[in-house]
């Protein structure tokens, strides 16, 4: 349980945050349902598995994310019986199936995607119908990941690369029958947060992408494509080391949240990214003054999100409901009762 202390600075940006929708309302009437699932332990214990040259903000252990994944698939789809495959509410085998990862440093981890290709080849879908693309390729090699466009496999490639059509990537119009949608949490010094609305900026071209970001009230445009709409099944908002604060002059500054967030509707889960990031600024900032831009900044983005014009999703933090699996240590947020399941 937090100390007093701390819990009143995070209700009292939770409620500053609640304060700004209140002045417009969201366009959804029903609840929506964000699914958070969190463990003890995200990082392997240091060791010549996990050395500090390499890793120095520790080493992401793949078993933890593959069991938060699976928690979080079998709520997210209902699909809780062990010999249900919950990936099959997702895709089906005959789908083509695109990966879209957010690769801005830092990154979405490869054990989070690596996790995701292994419950859609589970299901059935065949690696030659899965791709994983970002914005660039050059972000894909600054991640460490290969670029693949062609070939047998897992393929990996960026919109640029591929070209656009009508205004928007070729990989979304042509290459793919179904989205999921990837992106980690983090502070960000032009719009405060990043998350998964934001995210959708990949499948645009790079001047598009520039002027969206100088006027965000127009940013959700990119999300509320009616094709992205269409195909995307699956939003994963990856927090298991959010990026606490981006200042150019200082390395990056994370903490343990070691979460994982899913759900459909991209407003309301990116509303509850900003809450858990707002509530951790100000304990931090309480304690060591202010730093950075501040996360509710979002707030710029996250509203016209979810107006009529773009109707991507539920605003109001009073109708979205935060199911909660795992560990309640350090929860910054107020959830429902974890399942009995």
């Amino acid at each position: 349980m937090l100390r007093c202390d701390t819990r009143q600075i995070t209700i009292f940006a939770v409620a500053m945050i609640i304060m700004a929708f209140s002045q417009g309302q969201s366009w959804a009437e029903a609840d929506s349902a964000v699914y958070l699932c969190r463990t003890e332990r995200i990082l392997l214990a240091p060791g010549w598995s996990a050395p500090a040259t390499l890793y120095p903000l520790g080493r992401i252990d793949a078993r933890q994310v593959t069991g938060l994944l699976d928690i979080g698939i079998r709520a997210y789809t209902g699909k809780s019986d062990p010999l249900d495959n919950p990936w099959r509410e997702i895709a089906t085998p005959q789908d083509r199936v695109a990966i879209q990862v957010d690769l801005r440093t830092p990154p979405v981890s490869r054990e989070t995607i690596n996790a995701i290709i292994d419950g859609l080849v589970n299901s059935g879908v065949s690696p030659d119908n899965i791709i994983v693309f970002t914005g660039d390729e050059a972000e894909l090699f600054a991640a460490g990941i290969s670029v693949m466009p062609i070939g047998r496999g897992i393929r990996t490639m960026g919109s640029e690369s591929e070209g656009y059509r009508k205004g928007i990537s070729r990989i979304v119009l042509d290459y793919c029958t179904v989205i999921i949608n990837v992106a980690r949490l983090k502070a960000d010094r032009e719009l405060g947060m990043r998350g998964c609305i934001a995210n959708c900026l990949s499948v645009v071209p790079y001047v598009e992408r520039v002027r969206l970001l100088s006027q965000p009230s127009e940013l959700p445009s990119a999300a509320a494509h009616a094709i992205m709409r269409q195909k995307t099944k699956l939003h994963v908002l990856e927090a298991y080391q959010p990026l606490l604060d981006d200042i150019s002059d200082q390395p990056p500054t994370t903490w343990e949240y070691r979460g994982l967030l899913l759900s459909s509707d991209p407003v309301a889960l990116d509303l509850t990214g900003l809450r858990i990031l707002a509530a951790k600024q100000a304990q931090t900032r309480e304690k060591q003054g202010a730093a950075g831009v501040p996360a509710q900044k979002a707030l710029e983005y996250l509203k016209p999100a979810a107006s009529r014009k773009y109707r991507l999703g539920q605003a109001d933090p009073e109708q979205i409901q935060v199911h909660l699996q795992g560990t309640e240590k350090d929860l910054l947020i107020d959830t429902l009762p974890t399942s009995p399941d």
